[in-house]
């Protein structure tokens, strides 16, 4: 999944929600957060949750927690709303989803149009038809034949089914060229060639696009984990940045997924993100804790294989 700038704000301005949990209230709640109490349950850690939409009143609340020494957690989770499938649909970017079908409808407008181009060509039109015509095993008569060329016709036709008929010497001519047909060499040839070219483009054009998109991923995932490394500091900060693993981090995605993020490198190798460095980088070393940086673009703040500016 490659994430645009407007897919990232639309989320983070529609979809995304900070939900922080504490043991009891803090002194001043800043205005626009819904505060909940949770019920009493074996386990349970903690006794409230705030609800925050805003990244103001959520570093507010924070220090807030923070001055009164007060033990806090924090999650990045999806609002529950009808229209959050609609534009932050799972694995899927609808910024790329209406880029696409803007093409499609542009190719399949410039189809029909060229469709409708030759359609409006009369000897095109005459040459497709008597295509079908061969087709069916019906053979027709031009209808520009001279009237000669059909009584030869005609009489030779005769002569198939009626063989014990005598025929009539015929000398008829035409003084009428039949006329030409069909595309010659050189459009032809131009055909070819501009066929030829559109594919090379193609091709080249989807190998880039892919280069693209694996670097865009691999950004969105340095991304996750740095919101994630962030998120774990704030809540712990006493613990050292060079002792985080994945596994400490984990519990701090968004959506909670299973297992820690990956990526896959132009080689299609699995990429780990290397967390205990700040910000964290791509690495083909497993484990999340060590390797060199693996950035085949020109920079490391371009946000393709890094996590940008």
């Amino acid at each position: 999944m490659q994430l645009t700038r407007l897919d990232r704000w639309l989320r983070e301005r529609f979809v995304y929600e900070t939900n922080i949990y504490t043991l009891r209230l803090p002194e001043s709640v800043p205005a626009g957060v819904i505060a909940e109490e949770l019920p009493e349950s074996p386990g349970r850690k903690y006794k409230h949750r705030f609800i925050l939409r805003n990244d103001g009143a959520v570093s507010s609340l924070i220090e807030s927690l923070r001055d009164g020494n007060q033990m806090f957690t924090t999650r990045v989770v999806d609002r529950e709303a009808w229209y959050v499938p609609l534009i932050a649909p799972s694995g899927k970017s609808i910024t790329w989803w209406f880029i696409w079908l803007g093409i499609t409808l542009v190719v399949v407008f410039f189809l029909v149009h060229l469709g409708r181009l030759a359609w409006a060509n009369p000897e095109l039109r005459q040459n497709v038809e008597e295509a079908f015509e061969i087709l069916k095993g019906r053979p027709s008569v031009p209808p520009d034949f001279p009237d000669s060329e059909k009584l030869r016709i005609s009489v030779f036709s005769i002569n198939l089914w009626f063989p014990n008929v005598p025929s009539v010497p015929m000398n008829l001519t035409s003084s009428t060229k039949p006329q030409s047909r069909g595309f010659t060499l050189i459009e032809m040839s131009i055909v070819i060639f501009v066929l030829l070219a559109m594919m090379t483009s193609g091709f080249y054009v989807n190998n880039v696009v892919g280069e693209w998109k694996l670097g865009r991923d691999a950004s969105e995932t340095l991304r996750t984990a740095y919101v994630a490394q962030r998120t774990y500091l704030a809540d712990n900060p006493t613990v050292p940045l060079t002792s985080l693993t994945p596994a400490l981090l984990l519990p701090y995605l968004p959506n909670n997924p299973a297992t820690f993020p990956t990526a896959k490198s132009l080689q299609s190798a699995t990429l780990c993100a290397r967390v205990n460095v700040s910000p964290p980088y791509m690495t083909t070393s497993s484990g999340g804790i060590s390797g060199t940086r693996y950035d085949p673009s020109k920079t490391t703040t371009d946000s393709l294989w890094d996590v940008g500016e």
